[in-house]
């Protein structure tokens, strides 16, 4: 299912096969935060709002704060694991 433990709380999973309401941490993500200099993702997640498949190589993930960015489908990013356990 492209999802993977590694630590308490947080899940491991591609861009494309993230679903909406999942909360995802981008602190420091190489695609999301390349600079690792955005105020906000130190301090909370990000809920995911929509996702578009735009081109074979880039899915378009839209979150609830405003931000969007464009990711490598196979790319993995970290969720809230309390939203994956059970799935």
């Amino acid at each position: 299912m492209g999802r993977n433990f590694i630590s308490e709380g947080v899940v491991r999973c591609r861009v494309r096969d993230l679903q909406i309401g999942q909360r995802v941490d981008l602190e420091n993500d190489p695609w999301a935060d390349p600079l690792g200099d955005n105020p906000g993702f130190p301090y909370e997640y990000e809920t995911v709002a929509a996702i578009e498949v735009e081109t074979d190589q880039c899915t378009r993930v839209d979150f609830e704060s405003g931000y969007s960015c464009g990711f490598p489908p196979l790319h993995i990013v970290d969720v809230d694991g309390e939203q994956i356990i059970g799935d």
